[in-house]
C-alpha cells in the first residue's frame, strides 16, 4: 500500500468510519423498534388529525384552517421526539460497543488512527497523548512509535510522540496536547459523537426513517 492511500485510510479513520461499523451492526435490531414506534406515533397522529376535522367540520373555515395548523405542529413536534429517542438509544449503544472493544485487539489500531488524528489536527512538532487507564496500558512504545511514522507520512515532518505524564482520563478516547501546553486536541468519544452529531443523524435516519412520510 502507497503513502497516499495509507494516509487517505487514517483519515477516514475518524468518528464518521466508527459510528458507520458500530450502527451498522446495532441497526438491524434497532430499526424494528424504531418503525414500530414511528408506525404508533403516525397512528396517534391520525387519531389527532381526524378528531380535529370533525371539531373543524362544524366550525368556521377559519377555524378549520386554525385546528388543522395546530395539528401538523403536534404531529412534527411528536415525530421529532421519536426520532431523537431512537437517535439517543443508538447512540448508548455505540457508546457501550466502542467501551467493549477496548479489550479486544483491534483496538490498538483505532486507537492508533485517533492518536494520529489528534496530532494531525494539533500540528505541533511535538505531543502528549492521554487516555483512560486502559487506554494508556495500550500506548507502549510500538504503538506510540506506529503513530509518530503514519504522523510524519501525512505531515511531511517528524512528529515526536509521547505519553502524558498527567492523571489517566475518566473517560474513554484520546486527547493529545502540544508538548508547550498551549494547544490540545480532544479526542475522547464524547467530543467526538458531538464533532459528527449530524452527520451521524442523517446516516442513521436514512436507514430508519428514509422511507417515512412518502405514503402520506
Amino acid at each position: 500500500m502507497d503513502d497516499g492511500n495509507s494516509g487517505k485510510k487514517l483519515l477516514i479513520s475518524g468518528i464518521i468510519e466508527d459510528a458507520e461499523k458500530e450502527a451498522g451492526r446495532i441497526v438491524s435490531e434497532a430499526e424494528q423498534r424504531a418503525k414500530e414506534r414511528v408506525e404508533a406515533a403516525g397512528k396517534r397522529a391520525a387519531r389527532i388529525t381526524e378528531e380535529a376535522r370533525a371539531r373543524a367540520a362544524a366550525g368556521s373555515e377559519r377555524v378549520k384552517k386554525s385546528i388543522l395548523s395546530g395539528v401538523a405542529v403536534e404531529v412534527k413536534r411528536r415525530e421529532m421526539a421519536v426520532r431523537e429517542r431512537v437517535m439517543m438509544q443508538i447512540l448508548d449503544r455505540v457508546r457501550k460497543n466502542l467501551s467493549g472493544l477496548t479489550q479486544r485487539p483491534e483496538y490498538r489500531k483505532l486507537l492508533s488512527g485517533w492518536i494520529v488524528e489528534a496530532a494531525v489536527g494539533l500540528g505541533a512538532d511535538s505531543i502528549l497523548v492521554n487516555g483512560s487507564k486502559a487506554e494508556r496500558e495500550l500506548m507502549d512504545e510500538r504503538l506510540l512509535g506506529g503513530t509518530m511514522k503514519e504522523a510524519q507520512k501525512l505531515t511531511g515532518r517528524p512528529v515526536q510522540i509521547g505519553l502524558d505524564d498527567r492523571s489517566a482520563l475518566g473517560s474513554q478516547g484520546v486527547v493529545a496536547r502540544s508538548a508547550d501546553g498551549r494547544m490540545e486536541f480532544n479526542n475522547g468519544i464524547e467530543s467526538r459523537l458531538q464533532r459528527k452529531r449530524r452527520v451521524i443523524q442523517k446516516l442513521l435516519y436514512e436507514r430508519l426513517f428514509e422511507n417515512e412520510g412518502e405514503t402520506e
